[in-house]
């Protein structure tokens, strides 16, 4: 890949969704995004299930449960985003929006506060006769 993508793989997808202007949907243990692809909001009919399709995967990558199985990275999904494909034929318009965000450049994490944790209670051991 170019050297470009490289530098661009560097930036989180919840930063790249973030900066698409995407709100993540919290549900449970699975937060996520509305697929563009499908254009649905949740992945299954049912009423009680409310996750949303777009579900991260890993490290940095996503996929659709929603119906258009849809997949990728961080770029990929800015991609389906910005061009409506995940492999356009001319990466130009995202890489184009990568730099506008000054990540080619170097990416720099948005300061994060992470709550201390307490810390953990040490147990009492059993005695066996």
């Amino acid at each position: 890949m170019s050297g470009w993508m490289d530098i661009a793989r560097s930036v989180p997808l919840e930063d790249v969704a973030r900066e698409l202007g995407l709100e993540l949907n919290s549900h449970g243990r699975s937060p996520g995004w509305r697929c563009p692809t499908c254009n649905k909001s949740k992945r299954s009919r049912k009423s009680n299930d409310k996750r949303p399709p777009i579900a991260r995967v890993g490290k940095n990558g996503w996929t659709c449960h929603g119906g258009c199985e849809q997949k990728g990275d961080a770029i990929a999904f800015a991609a389906l985003f910005l061009t409506g494909n995940v492999k356009p034929a001319s990466w130009a318009v995202v890489r184009s929006w990568y730099s506008d965000r000054g990540w080619l450049e170097g990416y720099t994490p948005a300061a994060r506060t992470v709550p201390a944790s307490a810390p953990t209670p040490k147990r009492k051991k059993r005695r066996r006769f």
